[in-house]
């Protein structure tokens, strides 16, 4: 153990996210850690980087130096498909240095795709020492590329989470993340427009995130005689964490979404999930024991509204068995922690 204590892990990331901070977090107690982001947020993120030391910036000119000015013992590259993969490699042979990929799944009716990246990318798979994948799905198509494949999906800080706290009977809906198409927003517009408004007058749901449909949701509140719904932009975690614990249903209907950590950080709140089969985070989710899977249209979503509705203690036991399940899963940035330092024990 004192051994990996002194090892050096590099990350290579496209951008900053919370939950890369949570695993990072984790990561510290073994190691000493450095993040290169190619860039701060994306145009739907608003992130707040404090700790300087720790989350570089990278372009082609100053990789080479920051590189080897650290001087990395093992690496971790978020997608294969990174703008400096083939330095990166070029920098591992050189060094000797450890090299995973952290991958999520392959959008499933890619099957043409699959293909190509096997084919096109298979000097990249062979030449990391292991993958990280982000789900079983995930898991089960990169371990025939890399047979040194290894369960790791995003993680959260399952400690900072606050347990919701609505009343017995308040039905409290939340979505969080970018306002488009692809996350399912015109289908819970759809959805909330064709339910019983002995239904939709017990219902609040609020949208956290930023997007081209933003307006769409205003205009949607003023014009269907549905006030209780609440629009924030992006939010700080701090003030994420205070509107999880106001609500106690968490949707997440994405037509496709290669994980969907903002599912995590709902479970570790203690809400009910109602979340589409195409997320691949829907693999922790089992129908009626802790949330229901749907397909993403609007008559599924209503169906589920319509469950909730009429089974208002389901919400609390649902919440309940996600806030328990998720301490102990990988989904908790202390246990893949845990499975990283097991994984490592393979290149000892």
């Amino acid at each position: 153990m004192n051994l990996i204590r002194k090892r050096k892990l590099l990350f290579f990331i496209n951008s900053y996210s919370d939950y890369l901070g949570d695993f990072v977090e984790a990561l510290e107690k073994s190691f000493r850690v450095q993040v290169f982001l190619t860039q701060k947020n994306t145009i739907f993120t608003n992130y707040k980087i404090k700790n300087k030391i720790t989350y570089n910036f990278i372009n082609r000119k100053n990789f080479n130096k920051k590189l080897e000015n650290f001087s990395p013992e093992i690496i971790i590259v978020g997608g294969f498909k990174h703008f400096l993969i083939k330095k990166i490699i070029e920098y591992k042979i050189k060094n000797n240095t450890k090299l995973f990929l952290w991958l999520e799944r392959i959008k499933k009716n890619f099957l043409f795709k699959k293909k190509i990246y096997s084919f096109s990318y298979n000097y990249i798979f062979k030449s990391c020492d292991g993958i990280l994948a982000i789900g079983k799905e995930a898991y089960n198509y990169y371990r025939s590329l890399n047979k040194n494949t290894f369960l790791i999906p995003y993680n959260v800080n399952c400690k900072i989470f606050k347990r919701q706290k609505c009343k017995k009977n308040e039905i409290n809906i939340l979505f969080v993340g970018q306002l488009i198409e692809r996350k399912g927003i015109n289908i819970i517009l759809k959805a909330l427009k064709s339910i019983d408004h002995n239904i939709t007058k017990k219902i609040k749901i609020t949208f956290v995130g930023n997007g081209l449909l933003n307006k769409k949701i205003s205009n949607f509140k003023s014009n269907n005689n549905f006030p209780k719904i609440n629009l924030y932009n992006f939010l700080s975690r701090k003030k994420l964490l205070n509107i999880y614990s106001k609500n106690n249903i968490f949707l997440f209907p994405s037509l496709y979404d290669g994980w969907g950590v903002a599912a995590a950080e709902a479970m570790a709140s203690g809400m009910a999930l109602i979340i589409s089969k195409n997320c691949g985070i829907s693999e922790f989710v089992k129908n009626n024991k802790n949330g229901i899977v749907i397909e993403s249209n609007s008559s599924e979503i209503s169906r589920a509204i319509k469950y909730y509705s009429h089974k208002p203690k389901n919400i609390i036991s649902h919440g309940k068995r996600n806030f328990q399940f998720i301490k102990k899963s990988l989904l908790n940035s202390r246990m893949a922690y845990k499975a990283f330092i097991l994984s490592l024990r393979k290149f000892s």
